[in-house]
């Protein structure tokens, strides 16, 4: 067995990936892509991202170099395109090759890899690996001097588990099991809507899914935290686990603003018990007086 990884030749290292793109360079110093590369530890990324694969790059077929592979990933987030589109970019946008890591003439990895290291990422834990990858963002961004404020900001989104609620509900009355068992009911509280015949009623929304918890800094606007629950967790109850990773990423924290959502006496004690203040909107049940006495 190979002592080092090995990986598919992406022609970094010829003439076509290197003095290729250097008056292409010059023309762009300012642009994104090329602060981000040079910004970012990616070597160390692909170091960790080596434990998705089996053997580490060191028996089988040559992979694609993982940092490849979550570039292109990136790319695909950053301009909202899908990983058959992101494949196109990847092969006719300079820029992006110069990137990637890839010579002018070498062609990038197809979709399927992309989806099938999603896949990977998906298995066990292996999630982790981003969250170790994101908090050294953060940890980059510090030791490069940027300063983050005192105030975060919670937050959630839900997100629909990929199921279908009728065929779900069918395949759990045959005996079958759920399709994503994970996934649970969550409310959104009742809401204003207007039917077919334009009528307004309040109705209870709900969905199928997960919520997302985050924490963002507002002087710097980058998200610190990120915790999933399933969709039928209280906002208030995943907020410790949020508080816990920003106290590790040492930031200079001093207060949390949220939504009514958060305003809950065990958040308060927490704060409290910190020396934090709380920035929390308070419901009405707090600030109204409930009869006239």
């Amino acid at each position: 067995m190979p002592s080092q990884p090995r990986f598919q030749d992406t022609g970094r290292d010829s003439f076509f990936g290197a003095l290729a793109y250097e008056r292409v360079l010059q023309r762009y110093q300012g642009h994104f892509l090329v602060h981000l590369e040079r910004l970012i530890d990616w070597e160390a990324a692909g170091e960790q991202l080596l434990r998705l694969y089996k053997g580490r790059g060191r028996v089988g077929r040559p992979p694609y170099p993982p940092v490849l592979v979550l570039k292109m990933l990136f790319l695909s987030y950053l301009y909202n395109v899908s990983e058959r589109a992101v494949e196109e970019i990847a092969d006719v946008n300079l820029l992006a090759k110069w990137f990637l890591g890839l010579a002018v003439d070498e062609a990038p990895p197809d979709h399927s890899t992309l989806t099938a290291f999603k896949a990977r990422l998906l298995e066990a834990n292996n999630w982790l690996i981003l969250q170790e990858l994101f908090d050294q963002v953060i940890h980059t961004a510090q030791a490069k001097g940027l300063q983050f404020g005192e105030l975060q900001l919670l937050d959630s989104v839900h997100t629909l588990a990929d199921v279908n609620n009728a065929k779900e509900r069918e395949r759990q009355e045959n005996g079958r099991p759920p399709r994503d068992p994970g996934a649970t009911v969550g409310h959104k509280g009742r809401r204003r809507v207007v039917g077919p015949d334009g009528r307004a009623t309040m109705r209870e929304i709900t969905f199928h899914g997960y919520k997302t918890r985050t924490a963002q800094n507002t002087a710097t606007g980058l998200v610190t935290s990120v915790h999933v629950t399933r969709g039928s967790a209280a906002d208030n109850k995943a907020f410790p686990a949020v508080r816990e990773h920003d106290r590790d990423l040492g930031l200079p924290v001093r207060a949390y603003g949220g939504d009514k959502a958060y305003d809950d006496t065990d958040i308060y004690a927490r704060l409290e018990e910190e020396g934090l203040e709380s920035a929390i909107v308070l419901r009405r049940q707090r600030t109204q007086k409930k009869d006239r006495n």
